[in-house]
């Protein structure tokens, strides 16, 4: 007795949709990072060099050639740092893309 095809069809559907599910995380990864492959495995190097380039080009992909700096470069430093004063301890808050609170004392 053969297999009727019925019981086939929802295989043929699961199928289809893990192509589709594919295809479509392949287009918005691609359309994320502006046409190129994704980046992987990055280090905190490769993070700042891609904060750089977004202050650069205004991308996070986008590269420049030019060999000097846009004008206000000097002053978009992503790292604000100021120092909020309290009885025991100075706090500097780095505001960025990654914000990390360092707390300094006083002995």
């Amino acid at each position: 007795m053969g297999v009727p095809f019925e019981a086939l069809l929802p295989y043929g559907i699961i199928m289809g949709m893990f192509g589709v599910t594919g295809a479509g995380l392949y287009v918005v990864k691609r359309f994320a990072n502006e046409g190129k492959k994704a980046r992987w495995n990055r280090d905190l190097w490769d993070r700042q060099m891609m904060q750089r380039d977004l202050r650069i080009t205004g991308t996070m992909r986008g590269q420049s050639s030019n060999h000097q700096a846009p004008p206000g470069f000097d002053v978009s430093n992503p790292w604000k740092v100021w120092t909020k004063k309290t009885l025991e301890n100075p706090v500097m808050i780095a505001e960025g893309s990654y914000s990390i609170q360092i707390e300094k004392r006083i002995f």
